[in-house]
């Protein structure tokens, strides 16, 4: 389904959406055993592995390094600690900010049911126009939309502000409320005043009991130090208004969080953060803290980035 049909389905009905009918049992989007009335992270596995194995589109040159592995890697890798750590499940409907060329995507085309339904949007317009040929043919609930705002390295030249927000701007939200609003690598590149905004309207377009699953380099009290010999170490960091930025750096190339100014803005919107991982991108070190459900074991059964999940 593409973009503008979920659009034109929402439009139609501002109620509960009609779920599309499901593909063939072999294809992605189905749910083999273990399926939704089971374990997620059992389907998860062998979805990753599938996935994995696959001969799933990938975009041109797509080794694309976000931290640490592949572009496929990533995707399966993500899956993964969507389930773990943001409890996602095979009938949640999910929004994917920053959805680029479909990293989280095409695992998710694979492990969603056939009747879930996922929005992605951009600001780059190719990544878009590429997973609406490639990605939406694979789940017959899937769409992306291109959204065009200004982003100094991203999108320098676009026509709207980067804290203008998405709320009808991509309308499929106006019919629509995703049970998981997922944003993987976007507040790492985010000033203050679009993270404060993006928040807000993940939080409005959120269904109750939802969850919003983020990553960022969390910095400040009550986070674990980077070690020294890291690629972030603390003290490549400056502040820049309320965030931090690397020294030398464009500001939005890598965006320090402190913790408790995100803190203050979740509660500001209505969001209660619910489990935080700390990812290996500090080191491979001890990383306990004060926050449940962290993560354990080796740095490679971590995420790169550090983890929030709020309700």
């Amino acid at each position: 389904m593409s973009g503008g049909a979920i659009i034109a389905t929402a439009a139609a009905d501002r109620g509960t959406p009609p779920r599309p009918t499901g593909p063939s049992a072999a294809a992605p989007g189905t749910i083999p055993d273990g399926g939704p009335n089971g374990a997620p992270l059992e389907h998860a596995g062998r979805v990753a592995a599938a996935y994995l194995a696959s001969a799933d589109p990938l975009p041109a040159g797509a080794v694309h390094d976000i931290g640490d592995g592949d572009f496929r890697a990533i995707g399966a890798e993500f899956l993964r600690h969507f389930v773990t750590l943001g409890g996602l499940a095979p009938g949640d409907d999910v929004l994917d900010i920053g959805c680029g060329f479909g990293r989280m995507a095409l695992p998710l085309a694979r492990f969603l049911a056939p009747q879930a339904r996922y929005l992605g949007f951009d600001i780059v317009p190719e990544p878009v126009e590429w997973c609406r040929t490639h990605v939406a043919p694979l789940h017959p609930g899937f769409g992306f939309e291109h959204l065009d705002l200004r982003h100094p390295l991203y999108n320098p030249a676009g026509s709207l502000p980067a804290d203008a927000g998405f709320l009808g701007r991509i309308p499929a939200p106006l019919g629509w409320r995703p049970s998981f609003v997922a944003a993987v690598s976007v507040f790492t590149h985010l000033e203050s005043a679009a993270m404060t905004r993006l928040l807000a309207e993940a939080r409005a377009v959120l269904r109750p009991g939802g969850r919003v699953f983020l990553t960022a380099f969390l910095t400040g009290d009550g986070t674990p130090p980077a070690d020294a010999a890291t690629r972030f170490p603390a003290a490549a960091w400056c502040r820049e208004g309320p965030l931090l930025a690397l020294q030398g750096a464009p500001a939005t190339a890598a965006v320090g969080v402190p913790w408790d100014w995100l803190g203050e803005v979740m509660a500001g919107v209505g969001l209660r953060p619910e489990r935080v991982a700390f990812g290996h991108w500090r080191g491979a070190g001890e990383l306990g803290g004060p926050f449940g459900g962290a993560l354990g074991g080796a740095a490679g059964d971590r995420p790169f980035q550090d983890v929030v999940v709020a309700r």
